[in-house]
């Protein structure tokens, strides 16, 4: 019986890592998505979640390219892109409509 609370205190640090470190890439009509957590698309490359900027009080929901080296652009045709390291577009903003 002296062994069950460090198997206890195991189970406990897993549950608490596990928190820390979710992230997934569905949100069914059933699930949210809490502060702190964030939704990772399939390979990596995209995450949506909430963030506060520097020591702003407000919270934003946001999208950002999970790659250190991007850049976020204006290219030539007026259009918000994503650059990677070796400035090949990994995301481009199209206007679809004129109003």
């Amino acid at each position: 019986m002296a062994i069950l609370p460090y198997v206890l205190a195991l189970i406990n640090l897993f549950m608490f890592c596990t928190r820390l470190s979710y992230a997934t890439d569905t949100l069914t009509q059933f699930q949210s998505l809490p502060d702190g957590r964030t939704l990772v698309s399939r390979d990596g490359s995209f995450e949506l979640g909430f963030f506060s900027p520097g020591s702003s009080r407000n919270c934003y929901l946001g999208i950002r390219y999970k790659n250190n080296s991007s850049m976020l652009n204006i290219n030539t045709e007026g259009y918000l892109v994503i650059l990677s390291q070796n400035h090949t577009v990994v995301w481009l903003a199209i206007q679809l409509y004129n109003f």
